[in-house]
């Protein structure tokens, strides 16, 4: 024993290793600090699904018949905000919580604000009194991959919610506010015309216009933006399109000028790992002249950007008129 604590002092002096082994150390003793601030528990299963619900679960001691209520709390700070939690009982008798809580606006959500992470506390009340827990990660299984994502933005906002695990061991959430999106609400697209009209997350400034540009290289077009509530909408250029492409069918990528961005236009707020083959957006040929139409697909590539593909019926001269 002696030896091995000379040889214990001998390594300490050695700052490389020294470091190595404090932090390698650091996640039992992170833990036992958060466990002697006062009494925890160890979540079973937390997550967030669907983009905006965080589920969690976790047992607490005592028996479930002894609880009178029980509630999940979030805390940032001075800030708490709490949700009734569901007693359950085991076949033993064993008591454990479980958690269903809407992240959004409204009377049954919370509407949690980016920041530093939300830490996660359980409430329980019994004829003896109340007992606040503090909740730890625990292990959980991977999930397999499969069609879907398994941390997908909020659909509605935007925002990223992480379940995460502080240095001390307790279990968070963490919200991160939404990256500069133009997410397409509308395409439409019939006899007479076509529009598009999208949504604008995480940037300022207006969209001073919509650009179409042809995958060749061969030329660019560009279409005013009438700003929404939300966002822009504009009519489809087709005749443009139809001019810049030639006979072919010619393939444009989307993007909008919202300020000082060029954000790409696209479908990125969902759960679909490969929106294209789900997410398929209306298509079929436009009228824009006499003796000229167009054949308007629209398609979502695998990372949701928005493409048309658009192919002239009718005789073009070499200047554009049919």
């Amino acid at each position: 024993m002696a030896l091995h604590a000379r040889a214990l002092r001998r390594l300490r002096r050695m700052r490389s290793v020294r470091q190595v082994v404090v932090r390698l150390d650091s996640p039992a003793r992170a833990i036992s600090r958060a466990m002697r601030r006062g009494p925890a528990v160890t979540a079973r299963y937390a997550a967030v699904l669907d983009g905006r619900t965080l589920n969690v679960e976790f047992p607490v001691p005592g028996r479930a018949a002894d609880v009178s209520s029980a509630a999940l709390r979030v805390v940032r700070g001075s800030t708490v905000r709490s949700v009734p939690a569901r007693v359950r009982s085991g076949t033993d008798g064993a008591c454990s919580l479980a958690a269903t809580v809407l992240l959004a606006e409204g009377p049954d959500g919370l509407d949690l604000r980016p920041g530093s992470p939300w830490l996660l506390e359980a409430v329980v009340h019994t004829a003896a009194g109340t007992t606040s827990y503090a909740v730890l990660t625990g292990e959980q299984d991977t999930p397999e991959a499969g069609p879907t994502l398994a941390a997908p933005p909020d659909a509605v906002t935007g925002r990223r919610y992480q379940v995460r695990t502080t240095r001390s061991g307790r279990l968070c959430l963490a919200v991160l506010a939404p990256e500069p999106t133009a997410e397409v609400a509308v395409i439409d697209v019939d006899w007479l015309g076509a529009g598009l009209r999208v949504r604008l997350l995480g940037c300022d400034g207006p969209v001073s216009a919509v650009e179409f540009t042809a995958r060749t290289g061969e030329g660019r077009v560009r279409a005013a933006a009438v700003a929404t509530r939300d966002g822009a909408k504009c009519d489809l250029p087709l005749r443009d399109l139809a001019r810049t492409g030639g006979a072919k069918e010619t393939f444009f990528d989307v993007h909008l000028r919202a300020g000082k961005r060029r954000l790409r236009a696209g479908r990125y707020l969902h759960d679909v790992v490969n929106p294209k083959p789900v997410l398929v957006p209306p298509a079929g040929i436009v009228w824009v002249a006499p003796g000229l139409s167009v054949s308007v697909r629209p398609y979502y590539t695998p990372a949701g950007n928005l493409t048309l593909a658009c192919r002239p019926i009718g005789l073009l001269t070499s200047n554009g008129e049919s």
